[in-house]
């Protein structure tokens, strides 16, 4: 009958629209998980290790300068591209913008070096 018919038609739409929701509201779930989750122990870790091997490049290794260009490469990172307070505390969303700001760290060794003297001279 048509009137079954209608019945069928409008219970169809009314599990659409639900299917519709759910399916929105998954989405949703994956983008948070995607940018506020905490990066995976693998990224962390590779951050740390480019870190590392920059400030063994900008000092040479070992050097009394390396701790302090260490400082410097997460302060950077920290405060312009983004990097949480802590590495592991940095969102998925921004660990790209961690990696852009490995690349184009640019250090100012003669800046390091005043920080050593400062400190030696307060120690």
């Amino acid at each position: 009958s048509t009137r079954a018919l209608t019945n069928a038609f409008l219970q169809l739409k009314e599990n659409d629209v639900k299917h519709t929701k759910a399916i929105e509201e998954l989405k949703e779930d994956v983008n948070y998980i995607k940018n506020k989750e905490e990066i995976t122990d693998a990224q962390a870790g590779y951050i740390t290790s480019e870190v590392k091997r920059i400030a063994r490049e900008v000092t040479g290794y070992p050097s009394a300068l390396y701790r302090y260009a260490i400082h410097d490469i997460y302060k950077h990172l920290t405060e312009r591209w983004n990097m949480g307070n802590k590495v592991r505390t940095t969102a998925k969303g921004n660990f790209q913008n961690v990696v852009e700001g490995l690349r184009t760290y640019k250090p100012d060794v003669e800046s390091l070096k005043n920080k050593q003297l400062k400190n030696e001279a307060t120690s």
